[in-house]
């Protein structure tokens, strides 16, 4: 009886011990599986800084995402970020569903013009699908991007161009498009950003990302009916809204 006991209590001590090795060491497997990810960029390389692993929320958090073109003289990132965080819906695993939420915390998006291919950074052509997919291999159903900043550059015009949205907040939720996570199939992106440090960007936009004609109601900012800027929007926007949605607007 006794040599019964310990044999478990030695099994269960083993198994303590598995568990608290692979708790540490999970971080250092993460950011070895994201570096590698983020270099299947074919002019791009990527490496990010710790990861912290939180099992509870069913999440990591990866620090200091930084993507830069590999060829040319571009002298800032393509892509960094403060912190990326990746966490399971756990309402939604409960249902039997794999869904989850990406949330961006000072993010910054460099897009650069240039007479010259060196000196050109704007991303196409590259798999960042692939890319994000292999990071976080569940639907998306909400993305969230905080304190964010995005830039049009170019650094060989005279005076150099950097055009930009600061303060940027955007939270795109029910991208799933499914029954089986939300009571509608309506996506909605919401935003705000300051343009060139001055104003302010105000986006609301409802649709149906999967239907064969996409469907828009969108709101538009204070003042551009008084600008005439809305009759212009709302004719260039017909081809793509649905009957139900006619123009748009208001």
């Amino acid at each position: 009886m006794k040599r019964g006991v310990v044999r478990l209590s030695g099994g269960v001590l083993a198994l303590l011990v598995f568990l608290v090795a692979a708790r540490v060491a999970a971080p250092y497997a993460i950011q070895w599986y994201v570096n590698k990810q983020l270099d299947q960029a074919e002019n791009f390389t990527g490496h990010i800084g710790d990861v912290d692993l939180n099992l509870i929320r069913g999440a990591y958090e990866i620090e200091n995402v930084r993507i830069e073109k590999t060829d040319g003289e571009v002298p800032v990132p393509f892509f960094y970020a403060e912190r990326v965080d990746l966490s399971v819906y756990w309402s939604a695993l409960l249902r039997g569903n794999l869904v989850g939420e990406v949330w961006l915390t000072r993010p910054e998006l460099n897009i650069v013009d240039s007479e010259s291919e060196e000196g050109k950074q704007t991303g196409e052509d590259e798999p960042w699908q692939d890319i994000v997919q292999g990071l976080f291999p569940l639907k998306i159903d909400s993305f969230v991007v905080e304190q964010g900043q995005i830039h049009f550059r170019n650094f060989n015009s005279d005076p150099p161009v950097d055009i930009y949205l600061s303060e940027v907040y955007a939270r795109l939720t029910n991208f799933t498009n499914s029954l089986e996570v939300s009571d509608t199939l309506v996506a909605t992106l919401e935003g705000t950003a300051v343009p060139m440090e001055q104003g302010d960007l105000d986006i609301r936009l409802r649709f149906d990302p999967y239907t064969e004609q996409p469907q828009f109601d969108k709101k538009e900012p204070p003042g551009w009916r008084r600008a005439g800027v809305s009759k212009e929007c709302s004719t260039a926007w017909k081809p793509f809204l649905g009957p139900a949605t006619g123009a748009g607007g208001g």
